[in-house]
């Protein structure tokens, strides 16, 4: 009998031993490029978190593993775009957006969580080449918009006939996420919350030391006009991890 239970204890253990090998933890952090749409300029970000692979096929001689990876990022992005800068806007009490010498800045915190297929290709004895592809969700968490507005309208003297052009300079700071309202013609819109895309990544693994290349494709949405992938959130990261 106590042979018996020795063994099925024996074989338990094999079974959580190995389970637990198919699991991998890797906490990442680093740099993200982002570019909002062909009109902006560049701007940097970053990106940390970690990512939870679980190995569904093992690799055998030449061919690769194959798993699924996840995990939860917390993610930075930073851009000029804002849905109140299109169309020609009021800014209350007769005056206009002068487009040239209006500066609005954004950044904006996500929590983020792919869903992605992943393949492992043995270099040698202690090299990987890591691809990975798949859909991603994000839920704003937070972020601060900085809005500079310079407005302007046209005045005539009634007595002269003589116009002349009258300025007015305006900053607000507002929640990214919650929008403001600055009268009743004018206000800046919430940018939403929920942000989903595609997403993939190549990378070199070291024993546990890894570093990798990916790049974010968002579908989602800041308005309604916004309906060209030029004009879409394009992001590369730029991420080191140690995998335990």
């Amino acid at each position: 009998m106590k042979k018996v239970i020795l063994f099925m204890v024996g074989v338990l253990a094999s079974l959580m031993l190995s389970a637990q090998s198919r699991w991998s933890v890797t906490p990442e952090a680093g740099l993200v490029v982002n570019k909002e749409n062909e009109g902006t300029s560049v701007t940097l970000g970053f990106k940390a978190g970690a990512g939870v692979l679980y190995q569904l096929k093992e690799g055998v001689g030449k061919k690769p593993f194959f798993g699924l990876k996840s995990g939860v990022y917390i993610l930075m992005q930073k851009g000029g775009y804002h849905p109140m800068s299109w169309g020609n806007i009021s800014t209350g009490g007769g005056f206009s957006m002068d487009y040239e010498k209006t500066d609005v800045e954004s950044t904006r915190y996500y929590l983020q969580l792919p869903v992605m297929a992943h393949w492992g290709f043995k270099l040698c004895d202690d090299v990987r080449l890591k691809l990975a592809v798949g859909p991603y969700v994000a839920v704003g968490i937070g972020g601060r918009t900085h809005a500079y507005v310079s407005s302007s309208k046209y005045n005539i003297d009634e007595e002269t006939g003589v116009g002349q052009y009258e300025y007015r300079n305006d900053y607000y700071r507002f929640g990214t996420f919650k929008g403001k309202a600055v009268n009743e013609e004018f206000g800046f819109e919430a940018s939403p919350r929920l942000d989903w895309g595609g997403t993939a990544s190549v990378g070199i693994a070291v024993k546990r030391i890894s570093f990798t290349i990916g790049y974010d494709l968002a579908w989602g949405k800041y308005n309604k006009e916004q309906n060209d992938l030029r004009i879409r959130n394009h992001m590369v990261s730029f991420i080191s991890g140690y995998t335990f």
